[in-house]
């Protein structure tokens, strides 16, 4: 309704807002939305909505996987917000940056922009921003298979979320569960049945749905210790959590697992 008055300032605004609303469910429909933002800010001299089209553009076309053209305008609009000190925006443009690299497998890049955008932000220092900064850095050494140089980052992360109430708890218990993900794969076990009992009584205490986060890291410790019926009873918890919330996603990864433990443990019918 907005748009069919809308001009100027407020027309690229609420293209840019649509672009973002489309981007997760139905993300071609972003990019025309984007595009216009983009056109109508190039003849406005107004360096604010050149920032604010070029990031919807860069974010329409990375959740249409094209990555190429999200670094394209990523990188100006990673520029422009440097150059006008807008910290928030650096974060924001750099995710979208960093992401684009990490699935285009370009993990050097990837890697490379993360520490650059930690670099930038050094004026963050307030508890919550060095969370948001430190797990942003172990998850992108976990996603490019570094565990080892991931863990640190993220026990960093853990510490700064002790030090303040903004962190929300789902994001706390995400950074233990990717503690705890990381020793799986380094096949540390005890390490990670530490992190991942943590993760659990943390959810229990704060009222996290612990099927969301760890649930599945579990299954995958008791699998790796060849306890079978622990591990079917964990992955079948996530079907059935699944099942009730309408989550193809979660029926699908819990079904696949419950099947491979019951492989591994030669229960082949």
């Amino acid at each position: 309704q907005v748009l069919d008055t809308a001009t100027g300032k407020q027309r690229i605004m609420t293209l840019s807002l649509l672009a973002w609303q489309y981007r997760l469910g139905d993300a071609e429909k972003s990019i025309p939305y984007a595009e216009e933002a983009y056109r109508l800010s190039r003849g406005m001299n107004d360096p604010e909505m050149d920032l604010v089209a070029s990031y919807s553009l860069a974010l329409a076309h990375h959740h249409t996987g094209d990555y190429p053209k999200a670094v394209r305008y990523g990188l100006d609009a990673f520029e422009m917000a440097q150059s006008m000190n807008d910290t928030n925006m650096v974060y924001l443009v750099g995710h979208c940056i960093v992401f684009s690299y990490l699935y285009s497998f370009n993990y050097d890049l990837a890697i490379r922009y993360t520490f650059d955008i930690m670099a930038y932000l050094k004026s963050w220092k307030h508890p919550a921003q060095e969370f948001e900064k430190y797990i942003r850095a172990g998850w992108i050494y976990m996603m490019t298979g570094r565990y080892r140089e991931a863990i640190p980052y993220y026990l960093e992360t853990e510490r700064y979320a002790m030090m303040t109430d903004l962190v929300p708890p789902e994001k706390i218990a995400l950074n233990y569960m990717h503690i705890a993900d990381c020793y799986l794969y380094l096949e540390e076990y005890d390490s990670a049945k530490i992190y991942i009992d943590a993760c659990e009584r943390y959810c229990l205490a704060h009222q996290v749905d612990f099927t969301e986060f760890a649930l599945d890291s579990k299954g995958n410790y008791y699998l790796a210790k060849e306890q079978y019926d622990s591990a079917a009873y964990c992955f079948n918890r996530i079907v059935q959590q699944a099942g009730i919330k309408g989550s193809l996603i979660g029926l699908s990864n819990g079904l696949y697992m419950t099947g491979k433990v019951y492989r591994d443990a030669g229960q082949f019918p």
